[in-house]
């Protein structure tokens, strides 16, 4: 018979943010979690890792995705000489200092109020949680030139009035129109007589057409602010998200943006599986699932009566271990690509000097924010930025300074990330020369600031680890799938609130389906009556009421 001590209501694989919110509240809510990652790290999908580790990664992930199908392909990375190197090899300069980086698998920007926010805040995560306001929002307009020596400046994108009163690249006229379409996306728009009309229109029209805002600064506007995964969005889809999003301007400052210290979501993720280890839950890291096989238990109590568990075979330990329920990614269930997922096109630059230094954020009379105190920036690219040839996604910038304990001192981070176009999919994909304009843009010619390490891979829209046959073989019944893909609309403002929607969801699937012995009303009585117990506020969460 199976120890008491060897038995879980639930068993959770994967330390993604999405899973580590559901174990967190499902510690919370009493029951006995067990999770289970293969990674030694906490995050999965979305970890932050230090330098070796991500060099560790990257090595790792060349070697799986040379026999498809992979999560990561086209996995492909170089140090190079910079100033100030410890050691004459480039890669044994930059590891002297691994240990401070914390670099992220998934880059990601926290509108200041949304679903993560409010998980942080109602679970106490918030407590062990650190962020800073985004210092610019830009982005580029290829219109202007995209010769590496003569480059498009980066462009402040104003998503606020404050914004626009000191923006003084702006004519009376623009600012006038701009603050129409503010006042408009500000509001209940949809209670208007006007909105039938708009609706279905496609937003960069109507912001041009219909309010008359100049064509670079409404792509700006689409791209940056509201993050369009395409551009041809319909108002109906862009305008809620940018009202969201603008009315997340001033709660925190200026930026309707955070972004997190030490990495971000990984960082999260974490918080999360520190908040399931203070409420019982039982980690183990770094191990393999061998099987897993349907069984049957008594209780100790009532050795007449069975109840259904799955045993858990892990490498290294002598004993199985049992849960009555699943929880992992949804994906891993599934045999044909989901029509919601996405491929992602990324890049991780490690840049030798702070981007305030970069000649597009140079300070200048006509723009006085770009000053030498920023240190977290956004940019966004338009399609086909660099001609025609160029990818016909937008492409997403974040920069992070040492100012998000990310990086040692004078240097920055910089990511990319590129929805892969229908018009790549399936194609042979190579991630490094799709995106080395972009990377250009930042590194070469006159102004830049060179790299002291690339890592460019392709991260695709469904899950494949080897639990994916295990799960299929157990034919599992209690199982609780959560969604750890990017999804199609994901942009970098949006991953995090949809992490954070899925854990809820799956929270309250998994609660449901642990409740044994009852139905209907008696069933629902038995439920939580809210996610997150209630409990004092502390100090640490002031920034964020």
């Amino acid at each position: 018979m199976a120890s008491t001590d060897s038995r879980f209501d639930i068993a959770v694989i994967g330390t993604g943010l999405s899973q580590s919110i559901a174990a967190a509240a499902l510690a919370r809510s009493g029951h006995k979690v067990l999770h289970i990652d293969s990674n030694a790290y906490y995050g999965s999908r979305t970890a932050c890792l230090t330098l070796q580790e991500l060099l560790e990664w990257a090595k790792n992930a060349q070697a799986v995705s040379s026999t498809p199908p992979g999560v990561f392909s086209s996995v492909s990375f170089a140090f190079y000489p910079f100033e100030g190197g410890e050691a004459e090899d480039p890669a044994q300069a930059a590891l002297v200092k691994s240990r401070q980086y914390a670099l992220s698998l998934t880059p990601t920007l926290v509108p200041s109020t949304g679903p993560l926010i409010d998980a942080l805040v109602a679970s106490g995560v918030s407590q062990y949680s650190e962020f800073r306001l985004l210092d610019v929002l830009g982005a580029v307009d290829p219109s202007v030139s995209n010769d590496l020596d003569a480059r498009s400046p980066i462009n402040v994108v104003p998503s606020s009035k404050e914004d626009i009163f000191k923006d003084k690249t702006l004519s009376l006229i623009s600012k006038r129109k701009l603050m129409k379409m503010l006042q408009y996306a500000l509001g209940d728009f949809e209670e208007t007589s006007e909105w039938e009309g708009y609706r279905e229109r496609p937003a960069l029209d109507l912001l041009t057409g219909q309010f008359g805002i100049e064509d670079r600064i409404a792509r700006a506007i689409v791209f940056s602010i509201a993050g369009s995964p395409s551009g041809s969005e319909l108002a109906q889809t862009l305008f809620p998200r940018l009202r969201r999003y603008m009315r997340s301007s001033g709660r925190y400052g200026a930026s309707p943006f955070l972004i997190g210290n030490y990495g971000g979501l990984g960082e999260l993720a974490q918080g999360f599986c520190r908040a399931c280890a203070v409420g019982g839950g039982t980690y183990i890291l770094g191990r393999n699932i061998s099987s897993i096989t349907r069984t049957a238990l008594s209780p100790a109590a009532e050795p007449g009566i069975e109840t259904t568990y799955y045993s858990l075979t892990i490498d290294g330990l002598d004993e199985p271990l049992f849960a009555q329920t699943i929880l992992a990614p949804s994906r891993q269930m599934k045999t044909e690509q989901s029509s919601n997922s996405c491929s992602f096109l990324r890049a991780i630059v490690i840049l030798s000097r702070p981007i305030h230094e970069h000649q597009s954020l140079a300070p200048s009379d006509d723009n006085s924010d770009t000053a030498q105190n920023v240190d977290t920036v956004y940019v966004s690219f338009p399609p086909h930025s660099f001609g025609p040839q160029s990818l016909s996604s937008p492409v997403s910038c974040v920069i992070a300074g040492n100012g998000t304990m990310s990086c040692p001192h004078g240097q920055s981070i910089l990511y990319v990330i590129s929805p892969i176009s229908e018009e790549l999919a399936g194609a042979a994909t190579n991630a490094a020369q799709l995106l080395r304009p972009y990377i250009d843009y930042f590194t070469k010619g006159t102004g830049s600031i060179p790299p002291i390490f690339e890592l460019f891979f392709i991260e695709a829209g469904d899950t494949s680890e080897s639990v994916d046959r295990l799960l299929q073989q157990a034919n599992l019944e209690k199982f609780i799938g959560i969604d750890d893909a990017p999804p199609r609309t994901a942009n970098v403002t949006e991953i995090g609130d949809y992490c954070a929607t899925q854990g809820t969801d799956a929270f309250w699937r998994a609660s449901k389906m642990l409740i044994t012995g009852a139905s209907g009303d008696e069933a629902a009585s038995l439920l939580p009556s809210r996610m997150w117990p209630e409990r004092e506020v502390a100090e640490d969460d002031e920034m964020f009421q």
